[in-house]
């Protein structure tokens, strides 16, 4: 075979294909190839290996224009005040990562809508999407903040997106849409209040999942114990004109707890881990930072990722298919030595975009038509000899095997 372009080589990469979308049709809940949001038992992802391993030493830095305050084992009146004093310190936007959807006792209240009174221009509070526990994509419902507070309107949900609960937190939703109306996420809603033409980028990009781009550092973000702020305390100047964000860290910043704790591709441990290493508000403050930044991850597009894909593997049968009639004999020693190297070069071409251009391919959707190839041969050499004998079909595999 003389030709790269020959009817039993296209016919054949088809074939391989064709297995291949069988195989995800029947058994959908174990290949997930095409699913971005998929995780392997082991939540892994080769994107984990950059974030927690090869990320440059260079994107280690703290961002300034994020603080988080810790809100430990507050209850709301002290949170209230929490708001009060964070507030008279102008900063210039309040993310509260709190619910505060049910009533408590009367002063508490009382003290928590006047904290919040007119400040719906520069604090975002939290509501929550209540998912079907029969399928997990479905809304139910949502908790919105108390109608006393008057911050509907300037609200943002805190969901972070894991396929189960102790999986990695990989992806964020800017906006979802519950019963005809959109809701901003929390982070975009904080983003909305703090520069809109930012925002209005994130919503142009118009990913209905956005990749979080952590950056490695064991201090991304200040972290403020409650106690530490205090009204007319010139230390405190320091959140003046930032984007504060009020959370749960713990009852207190050296004391790690599994409330509210995700895993994270930071995650230093990728098999094999035991606790998770980073609270939701963190999560928050690293999403925020990453669309102010500007410094999106993009998915390939799942139809330039087929087209890739088919034209691999097509250039691997034009070899394939001439050894596996001429060279029969040697024909899996040469396979699986061509499948290590392809596989190798794949997963470091993977890696290459991802940390220099910033494009998250998914390295198996080549891989496997590779892997399945060898089989797939067998099964279309018994078929095309079979269309030989019986309406005289012409093809390449009707030679002698050496």
């Amino acid at each position: 075979m003389k030709r790269i372009f020959h009817k039993d080589v296209f016919f054949s990469t088809l074939f391989v294909f064709l297995i291949y979308l069988i195989i995800e049709i029947a058994f959908p809940f174990n290949i997930h190839f095409l699913d971005p949001e998929s995780h392997t038992k082991k939540d892994f992802e080769l994107s984990d290996l950059f974030f927690s391993k090869l990320q440059k030493s260079e994107d280690k830095v703290l961002d300034t224009n994020i603080i988080i305050v810790n809100i430990g084992n507050y209850k709301r009146k002290e949170i209230a005040g929490q708001i009060k004093t964070i507030l008279s310190y102008q900063p210039k936007v309040l993310g509260v990562d709190i619910l505060f959807s049910e009533k408590k006792d009367v002063e508490s209240d009382s003290l928590l809508i006047a904290s919040l009174k007119g400040k719906k221009d520069s604090v975002v509070i939290a509501n929550k999407f209540e998912y079907s526990t029969r399928d997990e994509h479905k809304i139910e419902s949502i908790k919105k903040p108390l109608p006393e507070l008057g911050m509907d309107s300037s609200a943002g949900f805190i969901n972070l997106i894991s396929k189960e609960e102790h999986s990695s937190v990989r992806y964020f939703k800017p906006r979802l849409e519950f019963n005809n109306i959109q809701y901003n996420s929390f982070p975009s809603e904080i983003v909305k209040l703090c520069d809109k033409a930012v925002f209005d980028k994130l919503i142009k990009r118009d990913n209905d999942a956005e990749i979080i781009n952590y950056k490695k550092s064991n201090t991304n973000f200040l972290v403020l114990e409650n106690n530490e702020i205090i009204p007319d305390d010139p230390r405190c100047n320091i959140l003046k004109n930032k984007i504060v964000l009020l959370g749960f860290c713990g009852p207190d910043t050296t004391t790690r707890v599994l409330e509210d704790a995700h895993f994270t591709p930071l995650n230093g441990n990728i098999s094999g881990r035991s606790f998770p290493d980073m609270y939701g508000v963190e999560i928050q403050a690293h999403i925020i930072s990453m669309i102010i930044r500007d410094d999106y991850i993009n998915d390939m597009s799942p139809f330039l990722l087929l087209i890739i894909s088919f034209m691999v593997c097509y250039l691997h049968m034009v070899y394939f298919v001439k050894v596996f009639v001429k060279r029969h004999i040697w024909f899996h020693i040469i396979f699986k030595i061509i499948q290590l190297i392809s596989a190798a070069a794949m997963l470091g071409i993977s890696l290459f975009l991802f940390s220099v251009l910033k494009i998250k391919m998914e390295p198996s959707v080549i891989i496997i038509p590779i892997l399945l190839s060898v089989d797939v041969l067998y099964f279309y050499d018994g078929i095309v000899k079979y269309l030989n004998k019986k309406f005289n079909y012409q093809t390449y595999f009707i030679q002698q095997h050496n």
